[in-house]
């Protein structure tokens, strides 16, 4: 039998490592997971000559998701600090992640929107147009959301980072069956 002593400190060396899994699936395994799922479905949308509008799809929405990555998160680690010490660490970061997520959301429904669109004969050129700006968008939300979390973990001792990146690849554990038993769509 345990005593409320030796409960509390076991509920505090899971519930760290916990919160750090539940970060690790938030963060950057959005734009995995919308690149992998999107591409099932690219080959769905053809062109006014009968040929795919999406011919180079994985490599460019690739290219859009990630690269904006690195400038943004070079602005992040420039100027967070300023406002951290304006607004408070807690409520810059929560602003933050909120917003990453939030831009995320606004653009994968955008995006979805005018695909659905483009698929009723919509100009093929919005539909390129919508993957541009809405994967740059959501890579930079994606961005947003990995650069808070890797600040608030780096606070944090090394001993626990793992269970933040055993968070962001565990969305692989479920997506890639998923994937294997959806198969191409358009098939």
């Amino acid at each position: 039998i345990h005593t409320v002593r030796q409960r509390n400190q076991l509920h505090q060396r899971t519930q760290l490592p916990f919160c750090m899994v539940v970060m690790g699936l938030s963060a950057f395994p959005v734009c995995e997971t919308l690149l992998l799922q999107s591409s099932l479905f690219s080959n769905c949308f053809v062109s006014s000559d009968g040929g795919n509008i999406f011919t180079s799809f994985y490599g460019e929405a690739t290219l859009i998701l990630f690269l904006p990555g690195l400038p943004w998160m070079l602005l992040q680690n420039r100027y967070d600090q300023h406002y951290d010490q304006r607004f408070g660490s807690r409520k810059m970061a929560f602003r933050r992640v909120v917003f990453g997520h939030a831009t995320q959301l606004i653009c994968l429904a955008i995006f979805l929107i005018v695909l659905a669109r483009q698929s009723d004969g919509a100009s093929e050129t919005s539909a390129h147009i919508a993957l541009v700006w809405c994967f740059l968008l959501i890579g930079v939300g994606s961005s947003t959301v990995y650069g808070t979390h890797a600040q608030v973990i780096s606070i944090f001792d090394e001993k626990f980072h793992p269970y933040f990146f055993i968070g962001t690849y565990s969305v692989s554990w479920v997506i890639a069956p998923l994937n294997l038993a959806t198969g191409e769509l358009c098939d």
